[in-house]
């Protein structure tokens, strides 16, 4: 059961997410993190694997099995693939997974381009600074916009993974099973 109550009414309009219930909880805010979460899908910049690669890992970092689970069709429609998540879900419990070597068995999954992303990531998660080498090298390949996309992203599915990890936050009864 979840550490809040979930309330008995709730905006017309929003798929009927468990997470999302609890983000009503605060009237105040509601509206404004329900804009953004719709902009993560419509509006960015970043191709959609490489969203979804993002997604992955950040809750996988943040031990969101809600989050993650939810993301795994998702994902799947995008063309990542389960040797892709399996190595996103070793990352979530494994400090500096990607960083520890460009060329390791931790990317062989992934194109030059998704490992630098996925470094970057794990750097902003792990942070605070990134590496001189690293912001250089996603300078390189990522425009400015993207690069805030990438941050962004992620900070969104931080405060998510948070929501479902510290209201302990049921998985939804229609969803897919835990993969996390």
């Amino acid at each position: 059961m979840a550490r809040l109550p979930y309330p008995s009414s709730y905006p017309a309009g929003y798929a009927p997410l468990n997470v999302l219930k609890l983000f009503s909880l605060s009237s105040a805010t509601f509206n404004h993190w329900a804009d953004i979460g719709n902009a993560q899908f419509t509006k960015l910049s970043l191709p959609a694997p490489e969203r979804e690669l993002v997604i992955l890992l950040t809750t996988a970092k943040f031990g969101s099995t809600y989050e993650y689970t939810h993301h795994v069709p998702v994902s799947a429609k995008f063309g990542i693939t389960n040797q892709q998540r399996d190595e996103l879900a070793r990352a979530g419990v494994q400090k500096n997974y990607f960083a520890a070597s460009n060329e390791s068995r931790n990317t062989a999954f992934f194109s030059p381009r998704e490992t630098t992303l996925l470094r970057f990531v794990e750097a902003v998660i792990e942070g605070p600074e990134i590496p001189q080498a690293l912001w250089d090298e996603t300078r390189a390949i990522f425009s400015n916009r993207e690069i805030v996309e990438l941050i962004t992203l992620q900070g969104f599915y931080y405060t998510c993974s948070r929501m479902t990890t510290a209201l302990q936050v049921e998985m939804d009864s229609f969803g897919p099973k835990s993969k996390l």
